[in-house]
């Protein structure tokens, strides 16, 4: 099988080889988009502290907005937006994070992840959050996660292939951490 050369991460930057992107350039991410809610009746410290320990955000990176459910519930809505060297610290643990199981699913399914930009769409679980050090895909009450590569100067079908070999290196322990 003939694949892409090695995407690899090094200074929690992800490079991509010279041969997929144009002009040497550095394949990195401009900003991470991370939000999810948290309803009335579930310990709002407590599912905060777990995904800023599984994500490695700080608590200060997280915009707080309270609303109010059609049932009259208190509903708080929690956004981070993070650029530079942070995108990028918080891609790398994420994507090293997944799941092998959930890894393999979005590799399967990854055009419906990517939209016409390049950015890559994840949704977590919240409920699985901090259980076993593995992040877990999900679908409801998911955190949701959109990575938005810096650079996109390559094909669609080039992009998909350097996220599908992302996946599959950081599934095979072929990603390292200088």
């Amino acid at each position: 099988m003939n694949r892409a050369p090695l995407i690899y991460f090094r200074n929690q930057r992800i490079y991509q080889t010279r041969s997929l992107m144009k002009n040497n350039e550095v394949l990195s991410f401009s900003s991470v988009a991370i939000s999810f809610f948290i309803h009335s009746t579930e310990d709002e410290s407590r599912v905060v502290a777990g995904i800023c320990e599984a994500l490695r955000l700080d608590r200060s990176e997280l915009l707080e907005q309270k609303l109010t459910g059609y049932h009259g519930n208190e509903i708080i809505s929690l956004n981070a937006h993070l650029t530079g060297d942070r995108a990028n610290v918080v891609a790398f643990h994420l994507l090293s994070s997944l799941e092998s199981n959930g890894r393999s699913r979005l590799k399967d399914d990854l055009e419906s992840h990517v939209d016409e930009h390049d950015s890559f769409f994840i949704r977590i679980d919240k409920e699985g959050v901090g259980t076993n050090g593995s992040l877990l895909l999900g679908e409801e009450e998911a955190i949701r996660i959109k990575l938005k590569p810096k650079h996109r100067s390559i094909s669609r079908a080039q992009m998909l292939e350097i996220y599908r070999n992302c996946l599959l290196d950081a599934s095979e322990k072929k990603v390292h951490t200088d």
